[in-house]
């Protein structure tokens, strides 16, 4: 695959995400970079600093024209970047989230379903390997 082959690739993913057995690295000025494995409803979240994965619940809702990808996340879990607790259903445009895909891969290719992170995932270093 040429580099080229990449970067269309990445266009695709970023218009059809959210799909199910999709692995996703996301970069965000207030989180850094963030990967996340997605299947039908559930999601597993490999955050920069966490020592384990984050399992997740989302969904999407529509207000007006606005599609809106809503992440709940376990009670005992904080945002950093908002402070705001796990627990209940926070929501975000679709449009962010895709305009902040980095790359994309089919299936689960850190296992993160495991519950493991392969190692402690620094904010500003894309893990080794995504996209190669």
């Amino acid at each position: 695959m040429t580099a080229c082959d990449q970067v269309q690739d990445t266009k695709a993913a970023k218009l059809a995400y959210p799909v199910s057995g999709t692995t996703y690295l996301i970069r965000s000025p207030g989180h850094g970079y963030q990967v996340n494995y997605l299947e039908d409803g559930k999601g597993w979240l490999w955050y920069p600093g966490n020592k384990a994965v984050v399992s997740e619940v989302w969904k999407i809702e529509q207000i007006g024209t606005r599609s809106l990808m809503c992440w709940l996340h376990p009670a005992s879990t904080v945002n950093p970047v908002i402070g705001a607790r796990g627990g209940k259903f926070i929501c975000e445009p679709i449009d962010g989230i895709r305009a902040a895909i980095v790359a994309a891969e089919t299936g689960d290719i850190f296992e993160l379903k495991s519950g493991k992170v392969p190692y402690v995932l620094q904010r500003n270093k894309a893990p080794e390997g995504f996209g190669e």
